[in-house]
């Protein structure tokens, strides 16, 4: 079907900035995110880096069949993943399936293999859904001072109350 989403839209993601685009459920925030990963056809232009790492809402993005350490692996076999996972409390659930993770476990675990993938660009779809306030502060330090060390972008699509808007230190924020 050809429809508009969006009208003219036009920013810049810059390595070592975090961008949050907001908007109300269903304005097309996820569409835009599939659009800069071209599983979506789009009649605009996108322009850029793609050497990007998803990470989606859903918390089903371990493979069940290999334990969360494998998994982790298959992102940067050259992290020290234990000293990461420790920084989200997780460093005792490595050499579990995922099926034996909490569903907040198994998104930190997917966020944590996203900020330490080694990708330049991160883009991720309401990536604390399913993790309690005092985790999405530690993650939302966490990607901040990675994105500003190693020069990422963070590119965010989220559903923002005011209480998760204090959460993010956003370089820039695209309300759609």
């Amino acid at each position: 079907r050809n429809k508009v989403l969006f009208s003219p839209l036009s920013f810049t993601m810059e390595p070592g900035k975090i961008l949050v685009l907001m908007g109300p459920s269903g304005v097309g925030k996820s569409s835009l995110l599939e659009c800069v990963t071209g599983n979506l056809k789009h009649t605009g232009q996108i322009k850029g880096n793609t050497d990007f790492f998803n990470v989606y809402q859903d918390t089903e993005q371990l493979f069940p069949w290999m334990t969360v350490i494998e998994n982790l692996q298959l992102a940067n076999k050259n992290t020290d993943w234990k000293k990461h996972a420790k920084q989200f409390n997780l460093e005792h659930k490595l050499e579990n399936f995922p099926n034996e993770c909490s569903v907040g476990q198994r998104q930190r675990f997917t966020l944590l293999r996203a900020i330490h993938s080694g990708k330049s660009v991160l883009l991720c779809d309401e990536p604390l859904s399913g993790v309690d306030s005092d985790t999405a502060l530690k993650i939302c330090e966490e990607f901040t001072e990675h994105v500003e060390k190693n020069k990422k972008t963070l590119f965010i699509s989220d559903y923002l109350t005011l209480e998760t808007k204090k959460l993010y230190v956003a370089s820039q924020i695209v309300q759609l």
